[in-house]
């Protein structure tokens, strides 16, 4: 019984502890790249433009199931996390990642490396066989998109059986956690705010409370900017600056932020803690649904340190689209491409508050 008050405690405040982690670590880290050899904290890894559903918020759309004939094969993958200390972290997306030819290998990489890694999915792809072995490989948490109940989650994935099937993959997690008594992987929901499903919100999270055996849950608010992380690289930092901005509008701002700040101030009723992405007060809240584009991250040092690796090879600082060349390159070390003249230069002329930040889940915002 303590030590489920502690484990809850300990979720409580996980999100924030993280943040703080990432931020502190990523100025450390790039302090001490001027005299020693450095890893990113974190690598972000989008292993397929493959998606098996069609969600019309979706700020990846426009680059979603490509051509892939210049993966990086499962042996590239291997020299790469021999090449990365086991403190580097790694939150693993898509587009879909189980879509992906080598993922659960490269999971199974990961964990005899001994890496803590995330994987974020529509928990729609998959088999027995399958997620069996990549649970066997012990994920940190995986984070599952619900978007609404059954009826409301299908039409906005745009598949009959999405619903159907990411509760099924949910409890399957849950059955090997307790047959391997193991609270890992830790399951977070996450929900993008719409308006077209603002009024169905609570009874979604009643659902989890009631049916879903779950850890967390995270609201993401609606958001479109060019200049974050999709499937496009910008080759200049002016080219990416000029592409930059949260351009996302709701339709229906005050509906939408009545019935968020029911759920926050009656959050207590729930037994998982409840994060709203990007970081912002409750108080901000009301006006980032009126206008998205008037907010910003003020400072984030996330940049300095924190990379996104492609499954072409590709290489972006953080979560911005900008090309730093090909982990190839480097001889497929991060060390190599922190200290790369392409990410110096970045550094160096990358200023907070930009544009190209608007919308990013990993930095707090407050207004203009």
């Amino acid at each position: 019984m303590f030590l489920n008050i502690i484990h809850k405690i300990n979720l409580k405040f996980l999100d924030t502890t993280y943040f703080l982690f990432l931020n502190i670590s990523s100025e450390v880290f790039y302090a001490l790249g001027r005299i020693l050899k450095t890893y990113p904290i974190l690598v972000r890894v989008r292993m397929t433009s493959k998606c098996n559903l069609s969600c019309g918020f979706c700020y990846l759309k426009e680059g979603l199931n490509k051509n892939e004939p210049n993966n990086l094969n499962l042996n590239e993958w291997k020299k790469i996390i021999q090449n990365t200390p086991k403190f580097t972290v790694f939150d693993i997306t898509g587009a879909e990642p189980f879509m992906a030819k080598d993922f659960i290998d490269f999971t199974h990489l990961l964990h005899l490396n001994g890496n803590k890694y995330s994987v974020t999915t529509n928990g729609t792809v998959f088999n027995d066989h399958q997620l069996e072995l990549f649970l066997k490989n012990y994920p940190t948490m995986i984070m599952i998109s619900l978007d609404g109940l059954e009826k409301l989650h299908n039409k906005i994935r745009g598949n009959s059986n999405a619903f159907k099937r990411t509760i099924d993959f949910i409890s399957k997690i849950n059955e090997f956690k307790k047959t391997h008594k193991s609270k890992y992987p830790l399951i977070k929901i996450k929900t993008t705010i719409l308006d077209e499903n603002h009024h169905e919100l609570i009874d979604l999270l009643d659902f989890c409370k009631n049916k879903l055996d779950i850890d967390q849950y995270s609201y993401t608010l609606l958001f479109q900017n060019k200049a974050r992380g999709g499937m496009q690289l910008y080759k200049s930092l002016n080219t990416l600056n000029s592409e930059s901005g949260n351009s996302a509008k709701y339709m229906e701002p005050e509906n939408v932020f009545k019935t968020i700040d029911k759920v926050m101030k009656n959050q207590s009723r729930y037994p998982f803690p409840i994060i709203i992405k990007p970081r912002l007060g409750l108080k901000q809240l009301k006006n980032y649904f009126l206008n998205p584009s008037l907010f910003n991250v003020s400072y984030c040092p996330q940049f300095k340190n924190n990379l996104s690796l492609y499954h072409d090879g590709s290489l972006s600082p953080c979560e911005l689209g900008l090309s730093l060349g090909n982990i190839r390159d480097f001889k497929y070390r991060f060390s190599d491409v922190l200290k790369s003249t392409a990410f110096l230069q970045f550094t160096k002329q990358f200023k907070s508050p930009n544009s190209a930040c608007q919308g990013c889940c990993g930095g707090k915002h407050s207004s203009c």
